[in-house]
């Protein structure tokens, strides 16, 4: 047994960072594993905005790097938008890096990997910390590692995957600052904050806040003398950091300055964030607050922790002056957690959408650097106050049960705290025994049971309420849907634009490669949104998806090919691949990238929310045509009824999008395959001139419901009148459009580029003007005859940021080199004066 131990106190180190690594992992996987959850089972972890936006870019940052896809700008982002805000504020994490090994198709495996890597990744960087801080390795750092990791923010939060990076590189930071305090050397600070800022700024951005609460609570516990020079060092520290990484920062703020930033600082009415509840969801195991604005912060880790943070206060080794400035911070933060003003502070000033508390972690992290303090000094505790605090917690926790009974959304959770006290609290005086390794056996299984139930219960919750997918579902539609894509692209290497009227998520484009309208992210433009929405293409808060398209969408929005599943509503289209369960479809009637159009198209104003009497008011616009009709019908509560005056194809065009088509019924008889999902505009088919049509809502209809039949024959003369002058695109990469046009006379040409400052446009080699059309594409008054076009788009504030990154990283450079040489002249200076 002593050979055992010997070798334990020599490899101390290795063993306690190795168990901070994989324990919480293994715990993770073996929640995985009763889940149901790959490889285990049938789901993958891809689950809310982990499935419908973060794997797709995921997959597109692969393709950049392998491909060379751009990271600058991308036509497979809502039409053309550029990417690099996108890149960092979802995807810079250098450990995406792992995605280089996997297939598309098997990209949930990567998630997977991720997931795993980073949470033992923040057992890790949590025992480093405690070892910089106390000088020693102990196998407690290790059972706190194991709490950081998979405390119930991680496991809830886990989803996001970028934000597990600021759990992981937080304790590292610290002792940045640490460093800073006591040595008065801000480089480690520098390359750490640098790493954390580049990895996820918005994460950063709370972390940022946090630092300067820490180096705060430490100046007051330490007695520091000179805290405000320091503080200049710290804040000279991150000044460099930010500095260092303009190239990033500077078209980030550029980007979300057409969609995020507009917004402003937004907050909810309400002057408390929480409900008064949301205090119990934080002390009880298996108790996870809901993700949506309903929901509070997840901050559980155990039980154990509030033992801990009592016994910190009792402390009598502690000093009174620390355990003020400990209960400031965390009154700080529960006041962060209900007040709504605080928590927007937290937020960047923008109430979240989803996810709250994002911050919570910091919170976690506290009460966690809290125990540690008071396992530090638990010697200087005797047994009786070890007993008489742990019976006090329990009190208090039965207290709380009692008067909140009925707030609790998991009794056994609640019930298992009250055990795990007891259990806890007689294991506490253990340690204060010679039977420290029956403590540390007892306390390993113990706690590993809680965090795994804890855990459990979070992913179970997550699963019931939002749906982890199916391994098999990703695999089949990338597999299926890519193997279309590639053949048309095989066929067809011209400019154009695909689309489908079904999806797996809105940012399809992204990852099959397709130039495509479709698009989610907190990386939007709300010009290119908004006027998307204009058009009848269903567009809510930050997310625009194909739905609702017509022929005259697709035409002008240049849709060259159309997935489809239900290819009988498009008239026109040629089949080109069925048998699946969907049929893609080449529209005849596209349009190219730009083309001829009245100048009318710049009296128009505000668009209304009658969406095809929009398009009729666009297409009257830049040719004098226009291509539907209104009808009559009776309404009757959720029911329209009408008689169809022709066979041609006919649509609804509805303002609330949530009232949904339950059905169709034709001379009384229901058509199979008549619901329809949300949408603002509806296509309900052609039909025979004199069916009697009813059509049936899910919910009772507002006033604005317009119902119109589509002309035929007026497209087509809309789309031969704008196809006889247009620009023929010769080459196109990500960055760059070539080609030429012939205009019979002076002309306004429309192009479906989002317009932005960062395009250049030239005809035969001058730069010409744009236009702004309808509030966000471009135009261009181009002169008659025949022409030579380039659009060449450079982010310049991207280049400017790589400048001030230069200078910011050649003045370090040399301000160390400088500082090396007057030490080295100081030490030949004082060794010449030893010699004489």
């Amino acid at each position: 047994m002593s050979a055992i131990l010997n070798i334990v106190n020599k490899y101390k180190k290795t063993i306690i960072l190795t168990v901070s690594f994989f324990v919480p992992a293994i715990l993770l996987l073996l929640v995985y594993k009763y889940s149901n959850i790959y490889p285990f089972g049938k789901y993958s972890l891809l689950i809310m905005d982990l499935d419908a936006q973060y794997i797709d870019f995921m997959i597109y940052l692969k393709h950049a790097i392998t491909d060379g896809s751009s990271l600058i700008y991308s036509w497979t982002k809502a039409g053309g938008s550029p990417l690099l805000d996108l890149f960092f504020y979802y995807t810079a994490s250098p450990l995406n890096l792992i995605l280089l090994l996997f297939e598309d198709s098997k990209m949930y495996n990567a998630v997977l990997v991720l997931n795993l890597i980073k949470i033992g990744m923040c057992g890790v960087s949590f025992s480093i910390f405690l070892y910089y801080k106390n000088r020693k390795w102990s196998l407690n750092y290790a059972f706190l590692a194991c709490l950081y990791s998979l405390c119930t923010y991680n496991v809830a939060y886990s989803m996001c995957l970028m934000w597990l990076d600021a759990l992981i590189l937080l304790p590292i930071i610290l002792i940045g600052v640490e460093k800073i305090l006591k040595e008065n050397k801000c480089v480690f600070f520098i390359c750490s904050y640098t790493l954390m800022f580049f990895s996820n700024f918005y994460t950063c951005y709370m972390i940022t806040i946090f630092v300067a609460i820490y180096f705060i609570y430490m100046c007051i516990i330490t007695d520091e003398k000179k805290f405000i020079k320091k503080g200049l060092l710290l804040c000279f520290a991150g000044i460099v950091s930010v500095l260092l990484l303009s190239w990033q920062l500077l078209p980030s703020i550029e980007n979300m300055a057409a969609g995020k930033l507009l917004k402003g600082v937004t907050d909810s009415k309400s002057f408390f964030t929480v409900s008064a509840d949301t205090f119990i969801k934080m002390i009880f195991p298996a108790q996870c607050h809901k993700i949506t604005n309903q929901g509070g912060p997840n901050v559980f880790s155990s039980v154990i922790v509030t033992i801990f943070v009592a016994l910190y206060m009792v402390n009598p080794k502690i000093k009174v002056k620390e355990k003020i400035a400990s209960c400031a911070v965390i009154v700080f933060f529960l006041l962060s957690f209900y007040i709504n003003a605080l928590d927007v502070f937290w937020h960047m000033f923008q109430a979240p959408t989803w996810f709250p508390c994002r911050y919570a972690f910091l919170f976690v992290f506290f009460v966690l650097y809290l125990s540690s303090r008071s396992i530090l000094y638990l010697k200087h505790i005797n047994v009786k106050k070890v007993i008489l605090t742990s019976v006090c917690v329990l009190l208090f926790y039965i207290l709380i049960f009692v008067v909140a009974k009925d707030k609790i959304s998991n009794i056994n959770g609640a019930i298992v705290s009250f055990v795990l006290i007891i259990f806890y609290g007689l294991l506490l005086t253990l340690e204060r025994t010679n039977k420290r390794r029956v403590f540390f056996a007892l306390i390993a299984i113990i706690m590993s049971f809680e965090v795994v139930y804890n855990s459990l219960y979070t992913v179970e919750r997550l699963h019931k309420l939002f749906k982890y997918k199916q391994t098999s579902e990703f695999e089949e539609f990338i597999s299926s849907v890519s193997g279309d894509v590639d053949e048309i692209q095989k066929y067809d290497d011209s400019f154009y634009r695909i689309e489908k009227d079904f999806s797996r998520s809105n940012n399809d484009s992204m990852t099959l490669g397709y130039n495509g309208i479709a698009h989610y992210s907190s990386s939007y433009n709300q010009s290119y949104n908004k006027i998307i929405r204009s058009l009848g293409i269903l567009q809510t808060s930050i997310s625009l998806e194909y739905k609702g398209a017509t022929p005259v969408t697709n035409s002008l929005l240049g849709v060259k090919y159309f997935f489809s599943k239900k290819p009988e509503l498009y008239e026109g289209y040629r089949e080109m691949v069925s048998g699946k369960n969907y049929t893609v479809l080449e529209n005849q009637y596209f349009l190219p990238i730009g083309y001829a159009v009245n100048e009318d198209i710049l009296e128009i104003g505000k668009f209304s929310k009658d969406y095809i009497s929009n398009q009729n008011l666009l297409t009257e616009a830049i040719c004098g045509i226009e291509c539907f009709e209104e009808m009559t019908f009776e309404q009757k509560s959720n029911v329209l009824e009408f008689t169809a005056t022709s066979n041609s194809p006919l649509y609804i065009s509805i303002d609330d999008y949530k009232n949904t088509i339950d059905n169709i019924k034709v001379n009384g008889k229901v058509l199979p395959n008549s619901s329809y999902g949300r949408s603002r505009l509806c296509s309900l088919g052609s039909f025979s001139k004199g069916d009697k049509i009813t059509v049936r809502f899910n919910n009772k209809l507002s006033d604005k419901v317009y119902l119109y039949s589509f002309n035929m024959e007026e497209f087509i003369k809309m789309h031969k009148k704008l196809n006889s002058n247009v620009l023929n695109i010769t080459r196109h990469t990500d960055t760059k459009l070539e080609g030429n046009f012939t205009a019979d006379s002076d002309r306004l040409f429309f192009t479906t580029i989002n317009y932005d400052k960062n395009w250049t446009i030239k005809i035969d080699g001058k730069e010409v003007e744009p236009v702004k059309l309808l509030n966000n594409f471009i135009g261009i008054n181009v002169p008659s005859g025949m022409h030579e076009i380039t659009f060449t788009y450079t982010q310049t504030s991207f280049y400017i940021g790589v400048g001030i990154s230069l200078i910011t990283l050649v003045f370090i450079l040399s301000t160390a080199i400088i500082r090396k040489q007057n030490k080295m002249k100081k030490y030949i200076s004082s060794t010449n004066t030893l010699t004489d």
